[in-house]
Order: structure tokens, then C-alpha cells, then sequence
């Protein structure tokens, strides 16, 4: 897949002759998946930044791990994340994926992911039932007319 093919009708700006804008979005993605690893999940961290990832790297893998779990049609509703140490970079995370409650509507999921057998982010998930093709209307809220009337 490329990415001017991910992106459909949008456009990107034209990149310099022999620059290969795919490619590098292409290998975050990949970065950002995790895989089944013992009783939770692995993923990698490149070797592009000297010393530590950023925060949101770590956020990516670990809802990525999080919605491996979770039921059928959810999508995440609520995140709290603690960073509790830095994640190294070239080195995997292990994560850990508990869950609380699978409701008919809520579910809920701990996280807990480690590298080198250190904590290194914690996370508290909400994942929320979501039906395709249901009308949202009754979530819409009031315009500001409406509020002052």
C-alpha cells in the first residue's frame, strides 16, 4: 500500500524529485504495531533517535496492544497514561494487558508496559462499544443559540 493510496482524494505537497515520502510513514506504522509475545504483547522501537522514544510512540503501542483485546466493535473512549521511566530506543517493550470489565456498552483494560523488566508506562484504558451505521445525532451537542434561548 502507499500512502498516497492510504490518503485516497487528499493531496500531499509534492516532494523533491527521488524523495520517497511513503516510505518513512509506511516504517512508523509498522513500528507502532505490536505482536503476540508469551501472555501479552511486544513491539520494537527503532533505532532512529539516540537514547530515548517519545511519549507518543509508546501511547501507539500500547493502544494498539490494548485494542487487540478488546470486544468487537470498540473504540477507545478514555486514556490515562503515567510515563514512569524513558523507553529506551533500538530495545523492545513488553506490554501487558489486563482487563477489568467487558460491559455491554464500556469496557475497561490496564496496561502495563515494561522494557528490560522495568516499568516504563502505565495505563488505565476505556474502550467503548461502537456500532457501524448507527445514527450519532442524539450525541450532538446543542448549538450555542439553543443553549441561550
Amino acid at each position: 500500500i502507499t500512502l498516497r493510496r492510504a490518503l485516497g482524494s487528499r493531496r500531499m505537497a509534492d516532494a523533491p524529485d527521488g524523495v520517497d515520502l511513503d516510505a518513512p510513514v509506511l516504517e512508523t506504522i509498522q513500528y507502532v504495531q505490536v505482536e503476540a509475545h508469551g501472555d501479552g504483547w511486544q513491539g520494537r522501537t527503532p533505532d532512529w533517535h539516540e537514547g530515548a522514544m517519545f511519549g507518543g510512540f509508546v501511547l501507539g503501542q500500547a493502544v494498539h496492544a490494548a485494542t487487540r483485546t478488546a470486544p468487537e466493535h470498540t473504540r477507545i473512549h478514555s486514556l490515562h497514561a503515567y510515563f514512569l521511566a524513558p523507553v529506551a530506543a533500538g530495545s523492545t517493550v513488553d506490554y501487558r494487558v489486563r482487563s477489568l470489565r467487558d460491559g455491554r456498552r464500556f469496557s475497561s483494560r490496564l496496561l502495563e508496559a515494561t522494557q528490560d523488566g522495568r516499568p516504563v508506562n502505565d495505563e488505565s484504558l476505556g474502550p467503548r462499544n461502537h456500532h457501524p451505521g448507527r445514527p450519532r445525532d442524539h450525541l450532538r451537542a446543542p448549538g450555542a443559540r439553543q443553549l441561550v434561548r
